[in-house]
């Protein structure tokens, strides 16, 4: 690569305006027109930079072969990929631009940073801030100070000096830096000062005005496409949009907003709404279609309802761009009160259809997404070359449309993603769950009935730091019957199931006692079935049911309960309901490196044992049963796919930070046999059913507004169509007789649902085990199977 070259690509890019026209200025070095083109940015190129039609530019770089891409206009690609928050589409190009410019310290730097911004447009703030540490460029030291910031909000203290020290710098860019750090730490008066300062003139100079680009074109040099940091995206210190700065917009619209200048927001957001290239942003997008939506909601719902759609449409393809299971995941919790939102605002409008899909669209949408890739694989019949076909022409059509193409090519496009969306949702309904073609619609993902059996949906909407106020729909016979506004949980949840845990002490029966009256007697007054199907979310999922007290005992006396982590992915598992060969697969007691912390399990040994003596070759069956060092992940992913039952009783592992790396303990001497949620994520178990005799193996956190998942998760998302799992650490001794009656009803010919409640009722009547602690940690979740 020539010197020069390089030089340019690595320095930060900025428009200046000179008396022979606009050139891209570097430090020690200018691109004229004719350099920039030898270096692979064409005359087209440099107007489409100079004018802010990120749009068109995109396109074009787009369509270049990788192999004829020079290293600068391959990364300018690589910046408008991660401008317009195609997040996948940035992190492959960032990989191509490292390989082409030789993976020099000076290109690394660029992918780093690149990187971090990645990994912070996703939620994701430790790994971002490994890539910028070790920076100390301006934007590096700025990006790690607002990634330290959203790690641990009790480091403000520490950066509040050096805050202040910027803040007194007449200098847009330290000011701008200053005034987005004190926006992050709530101190919206500071960065409207700053802002609006007339000395400054941030606001008035580097905003997106009301100019025309031309007329914009001869203000100062300093551009603040800045640090995606702030909203993100960059090249280099400098913008590559001198038509106007959303993000200077953004910010001034966000703290106004906060501060209650909701006139003064508004025009900042019908600004950015306006701006012909806002769609170029897509973070700034969604957020401003939100954030109006928000100041609209008083005096026109209905309009603030469309806003919020559109903001829920642009963060779901910005979603589907990622292609980590861990991006997926923190990206959600970063959208989260977009949907919150907009269902708070359906159920007040009475539109209890419309907010049961949107919630249905907030929650499990990891798990949803990978059961549609197991159920895709599945398909075997004559419309999956047609699927294939149409998801190839919605990809194509959405890509095309993100490019902003003109006005009868904008509508050839979306009319040709209107057919191929059609097509996908007749041939193949779950696949449009995540081929961006729509997702399932109440009818389609309705819960079965066999008309005695209500389902209860519950979803949290919180505001601000309150605690989250609960909300729950009935259903009952393919129909939602009524909502029902509970309020804040009147005993904190996790405390109870931490009082549940204390096996020799009942002070968890006052709080079942509140907490049925609180969250399900409002519903079940009014119904008399004796099955329930219950969707919780957030802390609800670790709450076992069934201790409930409805003032007569506890609920599993009166009522059936299984659990679903949403309706639309029991609708995906039910797809294909094909039973397995009558074959058994029982793991038990593996043996581990020498750890205190899981000393062997003896009693899972004899539980294994029983499976054997229940499901007996003579029978039918053919059950294969391992133990100790026998009892290996090889065993489950080599075997398990050709089972009816897999049984595991080993010990579990739970980390709220890492919910891929949640797991089972299998044997391995070596340390490697810990089958994790990211392993189950990439391979297919198909059982009819799993049982995991493990500890906390469905858990899934607590947080309210992350899209969690849990190791019963996994095995669903690998195609189990039904999996019993545990809720809190389980006494093993206990566990051995509750799945010997569980076995024996299910063998009997119960459901697995009812199984499970003829176990833990027979358990919860012998006193040696009458405390919930020992029957209630396990549920049944997903569908309710015979086998």
């Amino acid at each position: 690569m020539p010197e020069t070259a390089l030089r340019a690509m690595v320095a930060s890019l900025m428009i200046l305006l000179t008396a022979c026209g606009p050139v891209l200025f570097v430090p020690e070095y200018e691109l004229t027109r004719l350099g920039t083109e030898r270096d692979g940015i064409s005359p087209e190129d440099f107007d489409d930079i100079a004018a802010g039609r990120l749009g068109n530019l995109r396109q074009r770089l787009r369509a270049v072969p990788i192999e004829r891409q020079s290293v600068l206009s391959l990364n300018l690609l690589c910046e408008l990929e991660l401008r317009a928050d195609a997040l996948g589409e940035a992190e492959a190009c960032n990989e191509k631009f490292l390989k082409k410019a030789g993976a020099t310290p000076a290109a690394r730097a660029i992918t780093n940073r690149r990187e971090a911004l990645l990994h912070l447009a996703q939620g994701r703030y430790e790994e971002a801030y490994n890539y910028i540490k070790g920076d100390e460029s301006d934007n590096g030291v700025i990006l790690g100070k607002l990634i330290s910031l959203r790690v641990n909000p009790s480091n403000l203290d520490l950066m509040i000096p050096e805050i202040e020290l910027r803040a007194r710098s007449k200098q847009p860019q330290p000011s701008f830096w200053a005034a987005t750090l004190f926006a992050e730490v709530g101190r919206c008066d500071r960065t409207l000062a700053l802002l609006e300062d007339p000395n400054r003139r941030l606001l008035a100079d580097y905003g997106l005005g009301t100019q025309p680009a031309s007329a914009n074109a001869a203000r100062p040099t300093f551009r603040l496409d800045l640090v995606k940091a702030f909203d993100i995206g960059i090249l280099g210190n400098h913008s590559i949009a001198p038509a106007g700065n959303v993000h200077v917009e953004f910010l001034a619209a966000k703290c106004m907003a906060t501060l209650n200048r909701t006139a003064d927001a508004r025009r900042h957001l019908d600004r950015l709404l306006s701006y012909p290239d806002i769609a170029s942003y897509r973070t700034v997008h969604w957020q401003s279609l939100q954030l109006m939506g928000r100041l609209e909601r008083p005096d026109n719902p209905a309009a603030a309802v469309d806003r919020f759609k559109q903001a829920i449409d642009l963060i779901e393809a910005s979603r589907s761009s990622i292609a980590s299971d861990i991006g997926r995941l923190a990206f959600s919790a970063s959208s989260y009160a977009a949907y919150q939102e907009l269902v708070a605002l359906l159920l007040d409008r009475g539109a209890f259809t419309e907010a049961l899909e949107y919630m249905e669209r907030a929650r499990s949408r990891l798990l949803v997404e990978r059961l549609v890739g197991v159920q895709g694989k599945k398909t075997h019949d004559s419309s999956r070359p047609r699927v294939a076909a149409n998801q190839a022409k919605l990809l194509q059509s959405d890509e095309f449309l993100n490019l902003q193409p003109s006005g009868s090519e904008a509508l050839k496009a979306a009319q040709a993603a209107r057919e191929a969306s059609d097509a996908i949702a007749r041939d193949a309904p779950a696949l449009a769950v995540v081929s961006g073609a729509r997702p399932l619609t109440f009818s389609e993902f309705q819960p079965r009935s066999d008309g005695d059996e209500a389902t209860i949906v519950f979803f949290p909407i919180r505001s601000g730091t309150d605690a989250p106020q609960w909300h729950a729909l009935l259903i009952e016979n393919g129909a939602i019957r009524s909502h029902h506004t509970l309020g804040s949980s009147p005993v904190p949840l996790g405390s109870f199931v931490t009082e549940i845990q204390s096996a020799q002490d009942d002070s968890y029966r006052e709080s079942a006692r509140r907490l049925y009256r609180h969250f399900l007697e409002p519903l079940l007054s009014s119904t008399r079935t004796s099955k329930l199907l219950i969707v919780p979310h957030g802390e609800l999922f670790a709450v076992p049911f069934g201790v409930l007290d409805d003032g007569s005992g506890p609920l599993i006396q009166s009522r059936q309960i299984r659990i679903v982590p949403s309706l639309t992915a029991l609708a995906t598992l039910r797809r294909d309901e094909r039973q397995q060969p009558p074959r058994v697969l029982a793991l038990g007691n593996p043996e581990l490196r020498e750890d205190k912390k899981n000393p062997p399990l003896k009693a899972a040994e004899r539980e294994v044992d029983m499976l054997e003596k229940l499901f007996p070759r003579t029978a039918g069956y053919e059950t294969s049963v391992y133990k100790k060092k026998d009892a290996t992940i090889e065993r489950v992913l080599n075997e398990g796919p050709n089972t009816r039952i897999l049984h595991i009783a080993a010990h579990g592992k739970f980390e709220p930070r890492k919910p891929l790396q949640a797991g089972l303990q299998l044997s391995d001497l070596a340390g490697k046999g810990e089958l994790t949620v990211e392993i189950l994520h990439t391979t297919q178990i198909p059982t009819t059913l799993t049982v995991l005799s493990a500890c906390v193996s469905a858990i899934r956190g607590d947080d309210q507004d992350q899209d969690l998942t849990s190791i019963a998760d996994g095995f669903l998302s690998a195609g189990a169509q039904s999996v019993v799992a545990s809720l809190w650490k389980v006494n093993d001794i206990a566990t051995t007789p509750l799945m010997e009656a569980f076995y024996s009803a299910l063998r009997d010919g119960n459901t697995a649902a009812t199984a499970l409640r003829i176990a833990q009722m027979r358990l919860s009547q012998d006193k040696q085990y009458s405390h919930p602690y020992y029957w209630a940690a396990f549920v049944q979740i997903g569908s309710d199977i015979r086998i």
